[in-house]
């Protein structure tokens, strides 16, 4: 896990150009994607989609950061909230009256795929997805994969929306920020938008139920 984790200690130390930012979120992602997993059990999960989110005042400050949810945590750290679950940076973020201070953030993980090519598309649908293969005998757990894999991260806004896995890169995120989501395009197109198609669909499901 050091690789890993000296990525993930202090990220954007010395960082203040928007394409070097880029290039170092990439290169983690890169690293996450080849050489790591998340075990449940006897189940193996690999990362398909992420998303970064991270707040450091004054440094690098952005409107998007205040997003990020306050954690205390180590770098590597699972950390579930209300979204999904980050993989973290190190942080020691807070939050009082409105007021951040401190730094810190995560990488959110939005799409996992199993070792039979299975996707599972949306940060809760990731969450319910490793929590009831561990039934309840264990945590998700991080850890360094048996051997490398070979993935083609592409960077691409956040908050995708309804878009088309085969154009996201050219659409716009809402806070019209960075190009701070990844997405493993060495899985087809044809496959990233079938079970992204679901996904929304159900979404749409539940919303009507609620309300």
């Amino acid at each position: 896990m050091e690789e890993l984790y000296e990525l993930l200690k202090n990220p954007f130390d010395g960082l203040s150009k928007d394409e070097d930012i880029q290039e170092r979120c990439r290169k983690i992602a890169q690293e996450l994607f080849d050489n790591y997993c998340i075990k449940c059990k006897e189940k193996v999960f690999y990362f398909a989609e992420t998303e970064f989110y991270y707040y450091e005042k004054g440094r690098w400050e952005k409107d998007w950061n205040k997003v990020t949810y306050p954690r205390k945590i180590t770098a590597g750290g699972l950390f579930y909230h209300l979204s999904g679950v980050d993989i973290c940076f190190e942080s020691n973020l807070r939050k009082e009256e409105g007021i951040f201070s401190g730094k810190g953030g995560g990488l959110l993980i939005r799409s996992i795929v199993d070792k039979q090519g299975n996707l599972t598309i949306g940060p809760l649908s990731c969450v319910n997805k490793m929590l009831n293969e561990c039934e309840g005998g264990c945590m998700p757990l991080l850890m360094k994969g048996r051997k490398r894999r070979d993935t083609k991260p592409i960077e691409a806004y956040r908050f995708l929306g309804n878009g088309d896995f085969s154009i996201i890169s050219e659409g716009k995120n809402k806070d019209g920020q960075l190009k701070l989501a990844y997405y493993d395009s060495s899985i087809e197109d044809t496959r990233w938008n079938n079970t992204r198609a679901s996904y929304l669909k159900r979404l749409r499901y539940d919303y009507k139920q609620l309300h």
